[in-house]
């Protein structure tokens, strides 16, 4: 759960300053027919709102591949992020007109419950948190900056500074996506300086958890299961299980299990017609596959 919140902290610490930015950018002026990029239910989708910034481009395809690359494999690369973003945006919009159909919000206070749930030092130990999350953030920073300067010790960076605080995978990823002295520069004026930072910053990030649970749980409400469906999986599982489990032993944990099974299916269908009724125009000859890898796609 940790490792789950904390990427959502930082994918939000690092792309709010630059959302400011093209949201400023494309209402700056009348936007012009040239920029629209996707009309998605009405809703214009612009250059600026999917584009990236040449250097972390640069960075990440450094990370991977340990040189800079050509003129050509640059410009694909920075097509290749754009789709990236474009989907993502795409995604977005749709998110937000399943949110509205089915009335789904989240105040504040419930943000902030669900924060002092995962975090319950927040109220047993405020001063204590505190200085945790500052240690992180500044142990994160601290490492993305040495791994840019040498590449080639991430690993051991990794083992000294960020073992205990992440996975390994999430640190390969974050080295990609947040090494750049300017992202650098963004944590590091993001480290806490109160209690109050980390209820703003993170009830901000669990207000987005939460509304993702709460449109779950109103796609699959209606979902059910029969006394008949797990009877039928507890004799194919424990048909040849020596000793064999009664029934009334295993019945709550295989309705558990099989009600979640099917609610999962069922969100995976639901998101997955609700994208093919979604009224998509990609205008922008680049992304045109855009829409076949969103057919065949789902949100979750």
């Amino acid at each position: 759960m940790r490792n789950r919140f904390l990427r959502k902290v930082l994918k939000l610490i690092c792309a709010f300053p630059l959302m400011m930015i093209c949201d400023f950018t494309s209402t700056a002026g009348e936007i012009k027919k040239q920029d629209v990029i996707a009309v998605v239910n009405g809703s214009l989708i612009t250059s600026s709102d999917i584009a990236v910034k040449k250097e972390t481009v640069i960075h990440a395809f450094l990370f991977e591949r340990g040189r800079d690359p050509t003129s050509e494999e640059l410009s694909g690369e920075i097509t290749k992020a754009e789709e990236r973003k474009l989907i993502s945006r795409i995604a977005s919009i749709l998110r937000e007109k399943a949110l509205q159909e089915f009335g789904v919000t989240v105040t504040a206070e419930e943000a902030r419950v669900e924060l002092e749930k995962l975090y319950p030092g927040l109220k047993e130990n405020p001063e204590g948190t505190l200085e945790k999350e500052k240690a992180f953030w500044k142990q994160y920073a601290l490492a993305l900056k040495e791994v840019k300067e040498s590449p080639e010790k991430e690993r051991l960076i990794y083992d000294s500074r960020l073992k205990d605080f992440m996975e390994y995978e999430t640190w390969k990823a974050a080295i990609k996506s947040f090494g750049t002295h300017e992202k650098i520069k963004r944590i590091e004026r993001a480290i806490p300086k109160s209690i109050e930072d980390i209820y703003r910053d993170g009830e901000s990030s669990m207000k987005d958890l939460v509304l993702d649970e709460k449109l779950r749980s109103a796609i699959t409400r209606d979902v059910k299961i029969t006394e008949e469906e797990v009877q039928k999986i507890y004799e194919s599982r424990f048909d040849s299980t020596v000793p064999k489990p009664s029934f009334d032993e295993v019945r709550a944990s295989l309705q558990k299990e099989l009600l979640e099974l099917k609610k999962s299916e069922f969100e995976q269908a639901w998101w997955v017609n609700f994208y093919k009724k979604a009224k998509i125009e990609i205008r922008d000859d680049r992304f045109r596959s855009v829409i076949e890898t969103l057919k065949t796609s789902v949100k979750k």
